[in-house]
């Protein structure tokens, strides 16, 4: 990959390189970066306005921890 390319060639190049089965999961996620949806957006705001945060957290493997414990609590 060259230093000097654009973000939109090295977006290119990235997505040549992924399987054809993970290329839709990147454009999904590009998609997501571009434009946020209103659950990404309320949780800005919940930050914002200090609402709804758990922490702090002594490393990524500790955050991580908290967060999968949490998901089981959205399927009681």
């Amino acid at each position: 990959m060259a230093y000097n390319s654009t973000p939109r060639e090295t977006l290119r190049l990235v997505v040549d390189m992924l399987p054809e089965n993970k290329v839709w999961d990147a454009l999904i996620a590009v998609e997501d970066l571009l434009e946020p949806n209103d659950e990404t957006l309320q949780a800005i705001d919940d930050v914002n306005n200090r609402r709804n945060l758990i922490g702090p957290f002594n490393s990524a493997e500790e955050m991580m921890k908290a967060v999968l414990e949490g998901e089981d609590d959205d399927y009681d």
